[in-house]
């Protein structure tokens, strides 16, 4: 129940392995972000996830991040709370909000062909199934620690 603007999240450990987002705006807590909705948020960085996620280079689609940001739903059942859609590897880049997705990577996560169909966090089943592949082979859980950090604090003299 803390307000915020900036959110961190650490792969595999609480110390390192990390990505940070800073919104523009406050959010009052968390409830308040994860249930506003979509929020676009082309400041994501695709980069920094693909990192601390570690999918092995050319297992997945080297294009831009479809729907990035927050409470993202792409089409074919791929959502996450935090994080981005894209195609499988066998398929050509769709970035457009209606383009085909395949998979999704993040926090919150939510797949095609993923069974269980919801996850915590990692990538879904479509996102890294190899080179020139589409297939529902890749699903990967990872541990995720997340903090929020409010407002810097205003002291007067």
């Amino acid at each position: 129940s803390v307000p915020f603007k900036e959110i961190r999240m650490c792969v595999g450990s609480p110390t390192s392995n990390c990505v940070t987002h800073q919104f523009s705006k406050t959010y009052d807590n968390a409830k308040a972000l994860f249930s506003s909705g979509y929020i676009r948020d082309a400041t994501v960085k695709r980069d920094e996830l693909l990192k601390a996620f570690g999918p092995t280079p050319g297992s997945y689609q080297d294009c831009p991040m479809q729907r990035p940001g927050f409470n993202i739903q792409c089409n074919d059942n791929n959502w996450a709370r935090w994080g981005f859609c894209l195609n499988c590897a066998s398929q050509g880049c769709q970035n457009a909000d209606s383009n085909d997705a395949d998979a999704s990577i993040g926090i919150g996560l939510r797949g095609q062909s993923t069974n269980p169909p919801e996850m915590g966090a990692g990538w879904t089943e479509y996102f890294a199934s190899g080179k020139g592949t589409c297939n529902h082979n890749s699903k990967t859980y990872k541990s995720v620690w997340m903090w929020v950090s409010g407002e810097p604090t205003t002291t007067t003299t």
